[in-house]
């Protein structure tokens, strides 16, 4: 069966199916609560522009827009709490570990003395097992990671907060207390 005269227009023009109401509305409900237009075409196998042209025209409804922009920054408030949470854990953990290597120099100094004397027959005073213990409170505290964790919070943080990331004059002194 050929195509009639105004199927043949319809594909010229660039005009498809008509699109059930009920998708348009589930695309727009989904556009109101923040999902991109590329996340809504991949879930309800929409074109791109057909999405677009109706995120165009609902971004002209300032009730859709404030609507949108309640929730974006609903889920902006719920982020950045969960950020300053995970900072705030990442901190304790920084302040452990700093507290937990102050309190265990002392305890090196001594192991360190301790492995370096010898007993006049030429053996070490301590067993293989004190020495693998020594040896292993020898190995500073590993920061790196948790230090990263909470620049990276911090920045986060700020970012979604409005405050600058990067403080140009700075001295390059950072105490617990400026964060």
């Amino acid at each position: 069966m050929g195509t009639t005269k105004k199927q043949a227009k319809k594909k010229a023009s660039g005009r498809g199916v008509k699109i059930d109401e009920r998708i348009k509305t589930k695309a727009q409900i989904m556009l109101a609560t923040g999902d991109t237009v590329s996340f809504v075409c991949n879930k309800l196998g929409l074109k791109d522009s057909t999405v677009r042209t109706w995120q165009k025209a609902l971004q002209k409804d300032e009730e859709f827009v404030n609507f949108r922009d309640n929730i974006l920054n609903k889920r902006l408030n719920e982020y950045m709490l969960k950020a300053m949470d995970a900072q705030g854990a990442a901190l304790e953990i920084i302040v452990k570990k700093l507290e937990t290597a102050m309190v265990c120099e002392d305890k090196r100094a001594e192991l360190i003395d301790k492995l370096l004397e010898i007993k006049p027959d030429g053996e070490a005073k301590l067993t293989t097992d004190e020495i693998k213990k020594a040896v292993s409170l020898l190995l500073p505290e590993n920061l790196g990671d948790i230090s990263r964790t909470f620049a990276l919070l911090t920045e986060k943080v700020a970012l979604l907060s409005g405050r600058p990331t990067a403080n140009i004059n700075h001295s390059g002194q950072v105490k617990f207390e400026d964060l």
